[in-house]
């Protein structure tokens, strides 16, 4: 009979890793390698963390706080990770926007966010500056994984397959038509990936960073829509409850969804693009 080894977290007291702050829920990784801020975004995605973002006075004065200890030297700055796009500032793991720290004059023409150690305010700064920074995770989503055994094959999962709450992600590395990729999910019993959480669709496209070993393209999931005036749906049947639209989409006519790997966010496809692709099953 095949086994199946499914990985369940579970919670313990203090979920944060090693020497990290927790915050709000939220695990804060203080590093102490004096780099661009682009590097430093690069540096946490590799490490399946996001770049911190600052969400209230409170957790702008308890990082600024932290950082004092963490770091052995006073930096006066430490990268954040907020900077200014061609739709204004952003921060690096697209959380809201709807608190603003700014320094006095600040922010200028320079594009990258600093926060300052000594008051706990933000300023812009040139992208050669070199400083410290922080990257951020969330407590369920890094915790210990124990192995369970179970001996019934369900809902299409396989032996290798991601497990994120009920549902199991299969990773194509083959760019296909969408119709090939949808074939290659029945063929195991799936469908293109399914998310019921944000939380879900971040952590995909951070694995699948290292599946596809590309930050520059974007994967197939199972939300489409029969016309373009029809609401979109997965391939399930169910509703769309999540929606984690790029700026500008869904485009046009443009019926069928895929999702950016460097940013998490969802844009619309023609039928004859070809892309990487998930699948997903149900446990």
């Amino acid at each position: 009979m095949k086994f199946l080894l499914i990985f369940l977290s579970f919670s313990i007291c203090q979920a944060c890793l090693d020497n990290d702050v927790e915050i709000n829920g939220r695990c804060f990784r203080f590093i102490e390698d004096y780099v661009s801020w682009t590097n430093a975004s690069e540096r946490c995605w590799s490490q399946d963390l996001y770049f911190a973002s600052v969400r209230s006075n409170y957790e702008a004065r308890m990082i600024g706080e932290a950082a004092l200890q963490k770091f052995s030297v006073d930096p006066n700055y430490f990268w954040i990770g907020l900077r200014n796009t061609s739709i204004g500032f952003e921060w690096d793991d697209y959380a809201p926007l709807d608190y603003f720290n700014w320094a006095p004059n600040f922010p200028d023409s320079f594009p990258y966010v600093a926060s300052s150690t000594y008051n706990y305010k933000w300023v812009t700064t040139p992208g050669e500056e070199v400083l410290p920074y922080v990257c951020e995770y969330f407590e369920a989503t890094t915790v210990a994984y124990p192995q369970t055994t179970i001996t019934k094959k369900s809902g299409g999962c396989l032996e290798n397959d991601l497990i994120l709450g009920n549902r199991c992600y299969y990773f194509n590395r083959d760019q296909l038509l969408r119709s090939e990729a949808e074939k290659i999910c029945e063929n195991q019993g799936k469908t293109l990936a399914i998310f019921d959480t944000l939380s879900q669709i971040a952590h995909i496209s951070s694995y699948a960073q290292s599946q596809f070993g590309t930050t520059y393209t974007s994967f197939w999931i199972g939300l489409l829509r029969s016309s373009s005036t029809s609401p979109f749906y997965w391939q399930d049947g169910t509703s769309a409850v999540v929606t984690n639209w790029s700026p500008g989409y869904p485009y046009g006519g443009q019926l069928y969804v895929g999702q950016d790997i460097a940013n998490t966010k969802w844009r619309t496809f023609n039928l004859d693009d070809v892309l990487f692709s998930v699948c997903s099953g149900v446990l």
